[in-house]
């Protein structure tokens, strides 16, 4: 935990490479994953640097392997939609092929390349051979019904063709163009055309779009050569695949046949053709992530590389990075590995920088704090230094969800898929899921104590799915003397709030009372919490001001206002009290019936001096959060500018650069914009506690909806059903009642307590010390590259 309190120290430094080790050293450096390179060629174009084609080089390859990627994947598609055996069952026995050197897989992805594409441009001319021949095979078995083959050879030509020759057009065609197709042939020839069609009963694959349609045959008779070339452009337009048929069945049926064998063998072709395909797809399917690692890998090198400065004198690479101080050793030993690994007889140099520059944010995390991380680094990173409010969170956000959930039986079962997702984790890791799932899967530590902190805070309210149940025996009996129920006098209820309460005639009264109340008390303490983390970042940043002017101030306007309401909520608990004000107007009337009390407001002795302290101190520390700080800080100013004494001489041998950055941050101190800025924050302070405060009523608002949905679909659904006494109209019930527990409670309930917790902590908790506004820490680590190429 200690590593999450604060970032990881960082220093800045300065890696002297010689050229030829470079690839070497970088390949070291990158396996260690703990250096951020700075760009120092940021006014250098992208073309116009060191390793511009080596990155070029790199993003070529990348693009070949995303060429075979496309084609595994859409092999996979093809075969998932069809009978045939999954592409893994193609592979050979021999190893998969293993590449040493960057070149030796630019060749052979070069000629695996060009091999997929002539093998693709041959299965289209096989498939398209091998589709025209179904066509053609279904249109002359449709021409022998056009033709009326049976009572004579060809009756409509011997009834018409005796006067006139008839000339005819067949084919076939999409079934949704048929329609525009026949009326376009009619109209262009004048109904002067006889045109007949049946549809194909198998679907046939349509090679131009890679799916599989319904097409119909049809064929057309006309007379005129005008009217042949008409309907033959016709054709053309619409795609219609027209095919040469004789007008005698003997040849038809000769032609028929010889289709058939053409067919065959084709199939035959086909089938041997997709096989050594789907072959030497399942054998790049084996290797494609190592080489795909690979070839990021060179890129991400060349990459950073290319953020050096090359010096041509000493013929050596100069970078500079972040990294941090506790692996400054790991770094030698890594530029040594290098140095020895590339044979180079000049060793790496490595040297701390001093520098004034902010330095990226590192927190160390693993995979039970890493999804919290990632919540709280959606609201902004962390300024180096400052502190992670991570640590908290991590115990916080369950709680204040768990608060607005509260249902032990509806935890229970969030609990139950939690552990499961633990349970088989290394199973679920290696599983491509959909994206829900895998932001669900992130987050099951999270997720886990949301629903433990649930469990314990549903037992604490006495509800489990909506019901109370007697753990430990019930306070309160009956006294049939007086009529009414009476509390043991002796006992004190052992754990969380007694059954008794529930269905009682106050029972929304008493749960709002109470919730309402832990509202507030949780609500101040995680600001009270807020407010001395941004002391303990005015200390680490050596801001006593800050420490004077604002911490101090701040607590006592937020302790002596709501703190102080805190106190009158444990009073009214604990003492009994003969008139039992309400507590929001003892608090409003501590100002607006200054110096005096209400006797409605009177609780305890000594309240009015209380109260009268109180007030004076909460207004004071408004003036004195707005108006010193930024005439001390005018004051220090002018104090610098009043000492500053420059000599000629001192200017000469003083470093002109450093002179002139601190003439410019003295320079640029504007009494005015330093007093508004402090305006602003004393505003939102005073007016952030009064909001933020009562933002956190919300975690009763959301306790009580959960609680009553609970009940209404308890009441109204399950226990509606079982009235009837109908076992069917019980299974109904049950069926409609689990159904909306899942849906509303346990998914949109819980998505709405997620969203508010996490408003909770980035407005009303973290808005008290948290800046985010730092960078995060982003190494060269090839531990982080992806092995898979999404397209």
């Amino acid at each position: 935990m200690g590593t999450l309190w604060r970032s990881q120290p960082m220093q800045l430094i300065q890696l002297l490479v010689q050229r030829d080790s470079a690839r070497d050293t970088m390949e070291e450096l990158g396996n260690l994953g703990i250096i951020q390179f700075k760009d120092l060629n940021a006014n250098v174009n992208s073309f116009q640097r060191v390793f511009v084609n080596e990155v070029k080089r790199c993003e070529e390859l990348e693009r070949k392997l995303r060429f075979v990627t496309e084609q595994i994947a859409h092999e996979k598609t093809a075969l998932r939609e069809t009978t045939a055996a999954p592409l893994d069952e193609y592979r050979p026995a021999a190893p998969p092929e293993r590449f040493a050197t960057l070149e030796d897989l630019e060749s052979y992805l070069t000629g695996t390349e060009r091999e997929m594409r002539d093998m693709n441009a041959n299965q289209d001319s096989i498939n398209k051979r091998y589709y025209d021949l179904i066509e053609m095979q279904h249109v002359l078995q449709k021409d022998n019904a056009f033709f009326g083959e049976g009572a004579s050879d060809s009756p409509l030509l011997d009834e018409v063709g005796a006067v006139v020759k008839l000339g005819f057009v067949t084919g076939v065609i999409r079934k949704d163009e048929f329609a525009m197709f026949e009326r376009i042939v009619w109209r262009s020839l004048r109904g002067n055309a006889i045109m007949k069609h049946a549809e194909i009963e198998e679907k046939i694959y349509d090679v131009a779009t890679g799916v599989y349609v319904t097409k119909v045959a049809f064929i057309a008779f006309y007379q005129g050569q005008q009217a042949d070339l008409r309907i033959k452009k016709i054709c053309d337009s619409f795609g219609a695949r027209t095919y040469a048929c004789p007008d005698s069945a003997q040849q038809r049926g000769d032609l028929l046949e010889e289709i058939k064998m053409r067919i065959a063998e084709m199939a035959t072709v086909r089938h041997k053709s997709e096989e050594h395909r789907r072959q030497l797809l399942a054998q790049l399917d084996q290797s494609l992530s190592t080489w795909v690692f690979l070839v990021r890998k060179e890129k991400a090198i060349y990459h950073a590389m290319n953020m050096f400065n090359y010096d041509v004198g000493r013929k050596c690479l100069i970078a500079e990075g972040w990294c941090p101080t506790t692996a400054t050793e790991d770094v030698l030993n890594a530029l040594n590995r290098a140095t020895a690994s590339s044979g180079s007889t000049v060793p790496s140099i490595m040297a701390v920088v001093r520098t004034r520059e902010q330095p990226p944010t590192y927190f160390s995390t693993n995979k039970f704090t890493s999804s919290m991380q990632g919540i709280i680094e959606a609201y902004g990173t962390a300024r180096y230094g400052e502190v992670n409010p991570t640590v908290f969170s991590i115990v916080t956000f369950p709680f204040l969800f768990a608060i607005m959930f509260g249902d032990a039986g509806h935890a229970a079962m969030m609990m139950a898929a939690c552990v499961t997702m633990i349970l088989f984790e290394k199973k679920l890791e290696k599983m491509r899921q959909n994206e829900i799932f895998d932001m669900l899967f992130g987050g099951r530590y999270v997720l886990l104590l949301m629903s433990f902190f649930s469990v314990f805070t549903g037992l604490i309210y006495n509800d489990i799915f909506g019901l109370g149940v007697n753990l430990c025996g019930t306070t309160w009996h009956y006294d049939a003397r007086s009529g009414a129920f009476e509390k043991d006098p002796n006992r004190i209820y052992e754990f969380g709030i007694d059954s008794a309460w529930k269905g009682a005639d106050n029972e929304l009264y008493f749960y709002n009372s109470f919730k309402m109340k832990l509202s507030v008390i949780v609500g101040v303490i995680q600001m009270v919490v807020g407010v001395i983390m941004s002391l303990l970042n005015h200390i680490h940043f050596r801001q006593p001001l800050n420490i004077i002017f604002e911490f101090i101030p701040e607590m006592i306007f937020l302790c002596g206002l709501f703190g102080y309401l805190v106190v009158l909520i444990f009073v009214k608990w604990i003492f009994p009290l003969d008139n039992e004000p309400y507590l929001i107007n003892v608090v409003i009337d501590v100002f607006l019936a200054f110096p005096n009390v209400p006797p409605a407001d009177q609780m305890y002795s000594g309240q009015q001096l209380v109260q009268n302290l109180l007030a004076i101190a909460c207004v004071l520390s408004i003036f004195v959060m707005l108006i010193p700080k930024p005439v001390i800080l005018w004051l220090q100013h002018r104090r610098k500018m009043a000492q500053r004494v420059v000599v000629a001489s001192d200017e000469e041998e003083a470093d002109e650069q450093q002179r002139q950055a601190a003439e410019e941050e003295e320079d640029e101190f504007e009494f005015s914009e330093v007093f508004i800025h402090q305006s602003i924050h004393t505003i939102e302070f005073v007016l952030g506690c009064v909001s933020n405060t009562a933002s956190y009523l919300r975690l009763w608002a959301l306790s009580l909806a959960h609680a009553e949905l609970s009940l209404v679909f308890y009441e109204q659904v399950l226990l509606l059903t079982v009235t009837y006494g109908n076992p069917v109209l019980v299974w109904v019930g049950f069926g409609v009642w689990g159904g909306a527990t899942v849906a509303v409670l346990l998914i949109m309930e819980a998505l709405s307590a997620f969203l508010h917790a996490l408003r909770l902590h980035w407005v009303e908790f973290q808005n008290k010390f948290y800046q985010g506004d730092g960078y995060p820490f982003a190494p060269l680590a090839f531990k982080d590259i992806p092995c898979v190429i999404e397209l």
